[in-house]
């Protein structure tokens, strides 16, 4: 905003930074709704960029017999995965909206580019940051579910360990 940019360029920079600093909370993985009121114009918009469904979904996903995926009139007679089951690798994500949104808004209302409000998270991702407490304890308090995903292993734990790769003092 200091280059002469709005209010909306400064909410897209911060929303593409927080996903780098608090990717268990502000992750692009996620939605959101927005409120912009123009002052200009006096009018008042609403934008909707919640996560959705994938159009295939349907609650049978979490049957633990795996053949009810395929079978609209499965009842899960055997019962559903057990919820924190639920809660790691894809099935438990919606379609994120929070991109959409952003780039929407930017469209609409901003006035630099996509590329432009990404560059500040970029560069933060590529350069590092200081963790702060609440992503060091929620990558204590899961990194026993992050050791199924490699990626996020080597980005967030020490080499054959449960142990988060900074110490918060």
């Amino acid at each position: 905003m200091a280059n002469g940019g709005n209010a909306i360029d400064g909410a897209a920079v911060v929303q593409f930074v927080l996903s780098v600093v608090q990717p268990q909370s502000m992750g692009i993985g996620g939605g959101c709704l927005v409120l912009y009121y123009d002052a200009a114009t006096e009018k008042m918009y609403a934008l909707d960029g919640r996560e959705e469904a994938p159009a295939a979904f349907s609650g049978r996903q979490f049957c633990k017999n795996n053949d009810c995926m395929l079978n609209p009139k499965c009842d899960c007679s055997n019962g559903t995965v057990e919820i924190s089951d639920r809660q790691t690798g894809g099935h438990s994500n919606g379609v994120p909206g929070a991109v959409y949104a952003t780039a929407r808004l930017l469209q609409d209302f901003g006035t630099i580019s996509l590329a432009q409000a990404l560059q500040p998270a970029i560069e933060i991702a590529r350069n590092g940051f200081p963790m702060y407490s609440g992503l060091y304890n929620s990558i204590v308090s899961h990194a026993d579910r992050l050791v199924d995903f490699p990626a996020s292993v080597k980005l967030f734990l020490k080499p054959g360990t449960l142990t988060p790769i900074v110490e918060i003092g």
